[in-house]
Order: C-alpha cells, then sequence, then structure tokens
C-alpha cells in the first residue's frame, strides 16, 4: 500500500487546495456581503433577495470577472491570537497559552468563493397590467462556484497545550476533525415581479439555480483517541475516519480491496482539465427566494431564503473508510551510534521505519456509492427606514447553515445616495461573536459604466493580524437604459 501520507497529499492538497486558492486569486464571491444589502443603485444586491431590482436601468451586463472581485474568509480566532511581537522588541513570539484561551470546543475555516462567468438582467413594464402592478425584472447567470470549510476540535490543541501528563494511564479523545470542499456550476433564472397588495407595493422574487457538480471532498469524520500507561512507557493512538470523495483522481485497490495509488495525471494536461470543467454528470438544484414589502412610506420590510438546495454525487464516486491502531514504544538509536558497526542504522533510517509502520497502521477501504451533499444555505431578514430620499437606515439579520455548522450575523447600516451617480453606505455589523466589524461601499457611475467597491470590515485591512472575518468586493457593472416607470415621483431608484 502506497504511503498514506502520499495518498492523503495528492487527494488533498494537489487537487483541492491548489484548486481552491486558484479561485481565490481572481474570484467573485456573489453572498454573505451584509454591507450590499442596503447600498442603492446596485444591482448585484439582488443576490441576496432576488425580490430587489434597486436601479433604473432597463438593462444589467455582469462580464466575467469584472462584475466582481472579491474574497471572503472567517475564522474563530486571530492570526495575533498565536503569533505576534514581544512586549519589547522586534522579534516575533508563538504564544500558546493565549492562542488556546481564544479557542472555542469547536472550531472552524470558512472560506467561500465564486466566479461571474455571465450575467444580465432586464427590467420593464408589461403592456397591460398582471395583479394591479406591470414592473417586472428577468435575470440569468452563470457562476463558477467553490465552498470550503475546516473543522478541528478543542481537544487536538489540548495535547499541545498541556501535554499528556495529567492524562496518563488514561484515555484521551482528541475529539474529532472535519473538511468539506464543492466546486460547481451554477445556472440560475431569475424573476421579480411587483404588486400592488392592500393598496401597498409588494415585490416577489424566485431564482430557480441548476447546479454541476465537479468535485467533492465531504470528510466529516476523523476521530483520534491516545492512551498511555502511568509511567509512561508507551504511547497508543486509534483513530477512525469516514469521507466521501467526487473527483478526478484515479484510486486503484489492491487484491485486499485498499488503497494502493491515488493518480492524478488525468489532470495535467489541457484537454483533460477541460474535460473536469466541462463534466455534467453530477447534477443539483438550489431555489431563492425573496420577498419585499412597504409597509408605509418611510418603513420596508424583507426576508429571503438563498442557495437551498443539493448535488447528487455520482461520478468518480469514492467511499473511504479508514481505521488505524498504533502503539508507539518510543525510538531506539542504540544502532545509530557507530557508523562502523554492522547493524548501523542511521537516525534517518530508524525514524523511516517508524513512519512507514505507522503508515501501514492505516487501513483504507473503499465502495463506490452514489451520495447528495447540500450546499450552505442563508436566511436573511431586512427592515429599513426611510428618513427621506437620499438617505435610509437598515438592519439586516443572516442565519447561514452548512453541514453541521451554523452561524448568525447582524448588521445596521446608513444608506446615502446625495445625488444620481454616487452612493455610499456605512454599516457596523456583529458576525458569529465577533463584534469589530465596520463595512463601508459605494457606487461611481458614469454613463453606462457603474463601480462599486465594499467590504463588510474594513479594520481588517489596516489591522489583517487581528482579524477573524475578512471580505471585499468590487467591480464593474454595465447599466443602460432608464425605465422611471411609476417611480418618477416618489422614488430615489437613480
Amino acid at each position: 500500500m502506497k504511503k498514506l501520507k502520499t495518498i492523503l497529499f495528492r487527494l488533498m492538497i494537489r487537487y483541492f487546495f491548489l484548486l481552491f486558492f486558484m479561485f481565490f486569486s481572481l474570484n467573485g464571491f456573489s453572498q454573505g456581503f451584509m454591507t450590499m444589502y442596503g447600498l442603492k443603485g446596485l444591482p448585484n444586491n439582488n443576490e441576496l433577495n432576488p425580490s430587489l431590482y434597486d436601479d433604473s436601468s432597463k438593462l444589467y451586463i455582469g462580464l466575467p470577472v469584472l462584475s466582481g472581485i472579491s474574497m471572503k474568509s472567517s475564522l474563530d480566532f486571530a492570526y495575533s491570537d498565536l503569533i505576534h511581537y514581544r512586549p519589547a522588541g522586534d522579534s516575533l513570539i508563538l504564544n500558546i497559552p493565549k492562542f488556546y484561551k481564544k479557542l472555542k470546543n469547536k472550531n472552524k475555516l470558512s472560506l467561500e468563493s465564486t466566479i461571474n462567468l455571465f450575467s444580465f438582467a432586464i427590467r420593464g413594464r408589461s403592456k397591460k397590467e398582471w395583479l394591479g402592478f406591470d414592473n417586472f425584472r428577468i435575470s440569468f447567470d452563470i457562476k463558477e462556484r467553490l465552498i470550503g470549510q475546516i473543522g478541528i476540535d478543542k481537544g487536538y490543541f489540548t495535547l499541545l497545550h498541556e501535554g499528556n501528563v495529567n492524562y496518563l494511564g488514561k484515555n484521551f479523545d482528541l475529539g474529532n476533525m472535519s473538511m468539506n470542499m464543492t466546486h460547481y456550476r451554477e445556472y440560475g433564472i431569475g424573476f421579480t415581479k411587483d404588486i400592488m397588495l392592500f393598496d401597498k407595493k409588494f415585490s416577489a422574487g424566485v431564482r430557480t439555480k441548476f447546479l454541476f457538480g465537479k468535485g467533492n471532498l465531504n470528510a466529516d469524520k476523523f476521530n483520534m483517541q491516545l492512551l498511555s500507561d502511568d509511567l509512561p512507557t508507551f504511547l497508543q493512538y486509534t483513530a477512525l475516519a469516514d469521507a466521501n470523495v467526487s473527483s478526478p483522481l484515479i484510486f486503484t485497490f489492491d487484491n485486499e480491496g485498499l488503497i494502493d495509488d491515488v493518480n492524478s495525471s488525468n489532470l495535467e494536461d489541457t484537454d483533460s482539465i477541460i474535460g473536469y470543467l466541462r463534466n455534467t454528470k453530477n447534477k443539483g438544484f438550489a431555489l431563492d427566494l425573496g420577498a419585499t414589502y412597504e409597509f408605509s412610506d418611510k418603513i420596508t420590510f424583507g426576508a429571503s431564503l438563498i442557495d437551498f438546495g443539493t448535488i447528487r454525487w455520482k461520478k468518480g464516486v469514492y467511499n473511504l473508510s479508514a481505521n488505524a491502531s498504533y502503539k508507539f514504544n518510543g525510538v531506539d538509536l542504540t544502532q545509530s551510534i557507530n557508523e562502523d558497526d554492522a547493524d548501523y542504522k542511521s537516525a534517518n533510517d530508524v525514524l523511516d521505519e517508524m513512519l512507514d509502520s505507522l503508515e501501514n497502521s492505516y487501513k483504507i477501504t473503499n465502495s463506490e456509492n452514489k451520495y447528495s451533499t447540500p450546499i450552505p444555505t442563508k436566511m436573511y431578514f431586512y427592515g429599513n427606514y426611510k428618513y427621506n430620499y437620499k438617505l435610509d437606515f437598515g438592519l439586516l439579520s443572516r442565519f447561514y447553515f452548512y453541514e453541521n455548522n451554523s452561524d448568525f450575523a447582524l448588521t445596521l447600516s446608513a444608506n446615502a445616495k446625495p445625488v444620481k451617480w454616487f452612493s455610499f453606505s456605512a454599516s457596523y455589523s456583529a458576525i458569529n461573536g465577533n463584534y469589530n466589524n465596520l463595512g463601508i461601499g459605494m457606487t461611481l457611475r458614469g454613463g453606462p459604466i457603474q463601480f462599486y467597491l465594499l467590504s463588510d470590515n474594513i479594520v481588517a485591512a489596516m489591522r489583517p493580524s487581528r482579524a477573524q472575518f475578512i471580505n471585499f468586493r468590487f467591480g464593474i457593472n454595465l447599466l443602460f437604459g432608464r425605465d422611471w416607470g411609476t417611480y418618477i415621483v416618489n422614488s430615489p431608484r437613480q
């Protein structure tokens, strides 16, 4: 059986991690920007609620990449919690106690990225009113999306922080680690309609999304336990792991059904990579729903459900299960002293033998059953108070659900559009227990070209070592035509 480190490195690093960072080098993350929701005159906020179309343009076009370049990452601790400068001097120190104190029982790193391949929207008015109102919006978009989340229990760091002295003669459960990564393409078709309901304006929107999975690693379970005697003279560990994989990587097995090799050669030429990107065997479906209700001339409410769906994985599927048991009795270097001894072994050879024994303790078996995975689902609830047609204030809450994890965010914003060609938003957000997120957003428009820039945490740009949450987005939209409709007197849409 090939060395375990070769299998894991090729599977999780060479393919998924390289793919992930390739996306982050040029991407347009489309979900989760809280400041974007209230930014006036920006057609992209329709991604957070399909009932929104907060500009007066008849036609919106989003060009590949240019309509949104962005990044988002979320971590339960900051870099400075682990590494920081000494109080006196300019050298760095590793502060394990501070880092350990900052950890939660369950810690996670979340990353999401999207490349906008193409999008457009048409806004207009029908010749014949339907249900009392005639404004509507039709949209279409194609996106390449990558989602990643790594979770690790605090127990893995407890051993690093405390050592094993307190657990001699006891069974110590380190907890669980997990890794979930998904790459898929999304085709979305949206429709928004304004309706007069009880003499109030009500907007409803729906977007259907057809998903085509490209690659997936779903490893929800990696549990490790340690046991040593009271002296200690040995250290024994046991581990259990399960993972579902769908990828172009080719697994080969020996006569016992154990993994013998992992081959990635079919990702090393252009034709194979194109074939991977054109794969349509792993199909899925998702739905966006949204509604906006103008309670009065001053107060508006909105709610939306985004990315409610799953992907069914059928191509290149492997269901891997691993278990290991290994007893470590220390390293014997008595044969590594005299090079002239007939039984001499170098320290490197002794270490290699130990690692080989450790790697061979893993027994990895496989089946090839189809499986399904969800995509991250978001729920938004929004309230807005309009001070006048140039200034309003918003309150936005977001609930995020993915696999067995969830988080919550709350944002207060002030949104202004003092002139037709410029809008601005300032926000404060509490995101998953982190309370130092100050955001800004702005749009500039000249003719059909609109430039926008936004971030939910500008403090991270100034002090990145202390940031737990980082995101930014900027891009260029093409907006053509003006359809004032019934808003020519009573609306700030520009």
